[in-house]
């Protein structure tokens, strides 16, 4: 197998660096086709996600499903690792020609809606809601206000709103969003 240098040998973060390799499937998966399988009600029932540190770097892999890249159905997916700054490494196998691929994400988004307004969520925590040509920025560690419990106009119940969803969908906390990638 090919090694990608860059990548770690062992998590010394397990839970920050497992939640990180999470959320890379979990943006993933929205770019993949099963083809031998089903998809479950979270990834790590689809793929399975096993992490393992015995080789030349740590991964957790795909056990359950094959998967293949909606652009390149050559392209099987098997697993992600991190490199030393974090990023998630996409691990591929070529079936076309029986060999390895690696591709680092830096830059990935996570897009879903709320209530009509279509939310782009990236890995620093920034996120634009856009809804009928009004479109509003903030962060998730973005201070909210309140009167009477409530948030005190739009911006600030999209916050909320919004840091509600990323906890849901992808275990992002906004207190554990400083540590969630290692450039926030």
């Amino acid at each position: 197998m090919e090694i990608y240098t860059n990548q770690i040998k062992e998590w010394t973060d397990y839970e920050k660096q497992y939640k990180i390799a999470v959320i890379a499937v979990k943006w993933l998966d929205k770019h993949l086709k099963i083809v031998h399988g089903k998809r479950e009600k979270n990834v790590e029932l689809t793929y399975g996600l096993p992490y393992t540190s015995s080789g030349e770097y740590a991964a957790i892999w795909n056990t359950n499903v094959d998967a293949r890249s909606e652009d390149d159905p050559n392209l099987a997916f098997k697993g992600v690792a991190l490199d030393k700054d974090n990023n998630p490494v996409i691990i591929w196998y070529m079936t076309d020609c029986d060999g390895w691929k690696y591709a680092t994400m830096k830059n990935f988004t996570m897009k879903w809606m709320i209530s009509g307004w279509k939310i782009t969520l990236d890995q620093n925590g920034d996120f634009e809601a856009a809804k009928d040509g009004e479109v509003i920025h903030a962060n998730l560690n973005s201070f909210v206000s309140t009167e009477n419990g409530e948030p005190k106009d739009k911006r600030e119940w999209l916050i909320r709103c919004v840091r509600y969803d990323a906890f849901r969908k992808f275990g992002i906390m906004r207190t554990s969003l400083s540590n969630f990638y290692g450039t926030i």
